[in-house]
């Protein structure tokens, strides 16, 4: 099971919604449930949690995860944390982290690069604890969310950031 079906067999279970199938197609970030499509779907649990968590933006720049060769573009941003962290890529990666989830609702930017396909979960988790995200290159979801491309200024919009978070709402959970 990857995360996609995880996240989406989580948010029917806690909707009460019965399945017996589910398909998930992760590089074009669509599922079937029972034959019938939806687009990404994240838990109301995981949402909740991260308005919980919103705090003061203390931190500009925020980055966990693995630090690849293609990825090393974010080391360009002065005053950002940038933590190589393989949490997510062991045999417990579907466990909720807290550091994760808490050093990104403390910034006001996210750096998202892609990862194995065009499109990232990060950019999703940064709008839920409402920061902006920053991406390197147009992803899938480009022209969904208000973001900033790495060589852009970048000026923290606390309305656009609610913005993208009532896109999120109204289209990626149950």
């Amino acid at each position: 099971m990857n995360l996609q079906e995880h996240f989406i067999r989580k948010a029917l279970t806690e909707k009460c919604i019965k399945f017996s199938r589910i398909d998930c197609d992760h590089r074009n970030a669509v599922s079937y449930v029972d034959f019938k499509k939806y687009p990404l779907i994240f838990p109301m649990s995981l949402f909740e949690v991260c308005q919980v968590l919103k705090s003061e933006k203390t931190t500009e720049y925020y980055f966990r995860g693995v630090i690849t060769p293609q990825r090393k573009w974010m080391y360009g941003f002065k005053n950002a944390t940038i933590i190589n962290s393989f949490r997510g890529r062991n045999g417990n990666k579907f466990a909720y982290d807290s550091n994760y989830y808490i050093g990104l609702s403390r910034a006001k930017f996210a750096l998202c690069p892609v990862g194995d396909c065009n499109w990232s979960y990060r950019l999703f988790e940064a709008v839920m604890c409402g920061c902006i995200p920053v991406i390197e290159e147009h992803d899938i979801f480009h022209n969904v969310f208000f973001h900033y491309h790495k060589d852009e200024q970048h000026i923290y919009l606390p309305e656009k950031a609610k913005e993208n978070l009532k896109i999120l709402e109204s289209n990626y959970l149950l």
